[in-house]
């Protein structure tokens, strides 16, 4: 079986391209070519660091593959030009004494104002400051050469280019360390890379600028105190705007839409390992994703208008110090979120100001008690716990946010009766300890349940379904959680462990109908699965319990592996599959019981130091009772219900034959001594039905004793009574019985008892 690992952050859900933009015709062999070669070398590295592609970055061996890439595709593909055809020139100098270099017909020059009369081909390079360039409504157009640039600024300052269009080249416009620039009026169309690209330049201003159909709009890299203001900037395959190692820049009042990438994500504005800088009352919409910073301190995000976004729309990614304040998030698929590594990347100014799908961001920190309800609070468009304890969060409907509910380092907090739907990850511990979820709806996230370094977490009688990659995962370090007694149900990975997540207990849940995995270990030891029934899982693509890739020390054992086409599989590390006593039910298990103890005489062998040494011939069951203590049942019938007299210390089973030609039923019984006292008394129908291979010394290890019975197989009636109490009467304390009877449906009882018992 293939190594499962993480979707890498993509696209999902992304509108197709629009396929006749002008630079799919000029250029589009080159930019395939680039994408094609992107894709297949760099494409994972992008996704995860999202820091834009450095292409000046490519060794030979790129440069070569590229090459040749961009024959072929320049033999099938062919040149289409969508604008009017420029006789190409050799590239145009303004020197530094004012000259043009070569002269040029259609530029002209009044002192220092270079006026364009007429289209020019090919490039122009600035070498002297203080200058004017006007378009005069004329294009500038290249022929698409790879790293062509249409204007190049380099070490110039107080340049003003307006009113061009700029088309066909691999960069639009290219400052490099110039200062004091403006770029104002110019329509910037089909570049095969960056429309406006500023690289170690500071003090520039790029205003009322279209810039569309471009690989990504307009980059800064180590450039500082720009300004991006009231551009239209749409229809790029990648980032509307990115900067990237850049501080004190304002990005201010540009409308960015549709721009959607082919591979990876297309951010509206993309801010990336920088400071201080400010993102003021932009339009956004109809992108893949909104507005996301990563490693950045300081930046402030007031006022902007985020709607219709395929992904996500306003991402905090392992930053410190952002303000957040009168955003307006609407009509996105997951609409804000927060992550980092360490407290202070969860340390933000985020008020209530910003809005949801019309309800507040409520993002609470240092908090100590208190209750979130909708009582308390009647709206919720995305709520976070950090740094807070002994919190109380009940009944809250939480949707389509990058994390349903965030609690990172929040401690001794309750999570109960909530409602997670539609979110990317239901609900996040991050570094988070001792809290409990207790009795929530998880459907149709991505990830339902995660904790990553979050230990000595209960998760009891939640239920899970329809989760697209993880139902719960446990990440990094996650050690001593207790997952209780869940109702795992449709999901693609149900239990997903890894990245030594250790001494974990996995007791009682329901998995059913996963579609990859039921229950999956990676690098992870000492954990306990116990008493789970992991059912219906889909054909070839997983196991009901996976111990893969250095999972040792693991114990499984009263689980009931029905009908997966794959019911376990173990990498060849050593773990335990049974307690010594008893291993686990096999629905295609094919040996025999012929001492009549419900234990199959032949191990099953899961892989190389992986054996059920003690096979269970028919279901395991387990049932509290009032005192506080639990009985085993492993049986071949269908057991209707269980119930315990505490008047008279007696058990009573009712049991279906499963099949309507099975003929004799059996059950293997561990009753704790303190409950019902040693010897038993085994009475079938009042007595009437015939009791086979009565077993009453089964195993006794002085707290419970073992016995076993068999019966011919009609709906019946089973009564367990200590020999203490004659039979004769029992129908004298029947009425009374009724009266105080203490009835346990299979899979219910006390939470708390039962997420603190031990080890049997």
């Amino acid at each position: 079986m293939e190594k499962k690992t993480k979707t890498p952050e993509g696209n999902q859900n992304k509108k197709p391209q629009n396929q006749t933009k002008v630079h799919k015709a000029g250029i589009s062999f080159e930019l395939e070519a680039w994408k094609l070669l992107e894709n297949y070398a760099w494409a994972r590295t992008q996704v995860i660091n999202a820091e834009g592609r450095i292409i000046e970055g490519f060794d030979m061996y790129k440069r070569a593959v590229l090459l040749i890439t961009l024959t072929v595709l320049v033999g099938v593909v062919g040149f289409a030009f969508k604008v009017r055809k420029i006789e190409a020139s050799s590239t145009i100098y303004i020197r530094a004494d004012g000259t043009i270099d070569p002269p040029h017909p259609n530029i002209t020059r009044t002192v220092d104002v270079y006026t364009l009369v007429g289209d020019v081909a090919d490039e122009v390079v600035v070498e002297k400051s203080g200058i004017v360039i006007d378009g005069n409504g004329s294009i500038l157009q290249g022929s698409g050469v790879w790293l062509s640039k249409g204007f190049s600024l380099i070490n110039v300052s107080n340049v003003t280019i307006h009113n061009v269009t700029i088309t066909n080249f691999h960069r639009g416009v290219y400052l490099n360390s110039s200062f004091d620039n403006v770029l104002s009026g110019n329509n910037v169309t089909g570049i095969a890379y960056h429309g406006i690209f500023l690289l170690d330049s500071a003090n520039n201003t790029i205003t009322g600028n279209l810039v569309e159909e471009c690989d990504e709009g307009i980059r800064l890299e180590n450039s500082h105190n720009n300004t991006i203001s009231g551009n239209t900037i749409t229809n790029q395959d990648y980032n509307g705007v990115i900067i990237i190692r850049s501080s004190h820049n304002l990005v201010n009042d540009n409308q960015i839409s549709d721009n959607h990438a082919s591979f990876a994500l297309a951010n509206a504005i993309n801010v990336h390992t920088s400071s201080s800088n400010k993102l003021y009352g932009n339009n956004i919409t109809d992108n893949d994703a909104g507005i996301r910073t990563h490693d950045c301190n300081n930046t402030m995000i007031v006022g902007n208008n985020l709607t219709a976004l395929a992904w996500r729309g306003i991402e905090i990614i392992d930053s410190n110090n952002v303000s957040l304040r009168d955003n307006w998030i609407e009509d996105t698929q997951y609409g804000f979120g927060v992550t980092g590594d360490e407290l202070g990347h969860y340390i933000h100014s985020i008020d209530t100001t910003n809005l949801v799908d019309g309800k507040p961001i409520h993002y609470l920190m240092n908090r100590q008690g208190g209750t979130i309800n909708p009582a308390t609070l009647p709206e919720v468009g995305y709520l976070a716990l950090v740094n807070s304890t002994g919190m109380m969060v009940d009944g809250l409907m939480l949707t389509k946010s990058i994390q349903g509910l965030l609690c990172a380092y929040t401690n001794h907090t309750e999570i109960r009766n909530c409602n997670f739907t539609d979110n990317e990850m239901g609900v996040i511990l991050f570094h988070s300890v001792n809290n409990t979820l207790l009795e929530n709806q998880l459907t149709h996230n991505r990830d339902s349940i995660s904790l990553w370094n979050s230990s000595r977490n209960h998760l009891v009688e939640n239920t899970i379904t329809f989760s697209s990659q993880y139902a719960l995962e446990l990440y990094a370090a996650s050690q001593g959680n207790r997952i209780i007694r869940n109702y795992w149900i449709n999901n693609s990975w149900s239990i997903y462990l890894s990245d030594f997540s250790h001494n974990n207990l996995i007791e009682g849940n329901i998995v059913t109908n996963s579609t990859n995995g039921g229950i999956y270990l990676e690098e992870c030891q000492g954990n306990i699965i116990r008493e789970n029934t992991i059912a219906n899982s889909a054909p070839d693509q997983g196991y009901g319990v996976e111990l893969d890739y250095g999972s040792s020390n693991n114990y499984v054992y009263h689980n009931n592996f029905i009908n997966n086409p794959e019911q376990a599989y173990a990498d060849g590390l050593l773990n335990q599959w049974d307690n010594g006593l008893e291993g686990n039910y096999w629905s295609d298990y094919s040996g025999w019981d012929a001492n009549h103890d419900g234990i199959g005489e032949v191990s099953v062998v899961v892989e190389t130091n992986n054996t059920d040494h003690f096979p269970l011939m028919g279901i395991f069951s387990r049932f509290n009772t009032s005192l506080a203590m639990h009985v085993n049942v492993i049986t071949n019938s269908t057991l209707e219900t269980f119930e315990y007299f505490a008047v008279n210390s007696t058990i009573r089973l009712r049991v279906s034959n499963q099949t309507a030609n099975q003929v004799f039923g059996f059950c293997r019984i561990s009753i704790p001594k303190g409950l019902v006292a040693p010897p038993y008394n085994v009475t079938v129908n009042n007595g009437t039905i015939q009791v086979l291979h009565f077993n009453g010394t089964l195993y006794d290890n002085s707290t419970h004793r073992w016995i076993y019975f068999a019966y011919p197989h009609s709906d019946l009636e089973i009564n367990i009574i200590p020999e203490a109490l004659p039979l004769g009467a029992w129908n004298l304390v029947w009425v009374a019985t009724l009266l105080i009877a203490i009835w346990y449906k299979r899979r219910k009882g006390s939470a708390g008892s039962y997420a603190n018992q031990g080890t049997l």
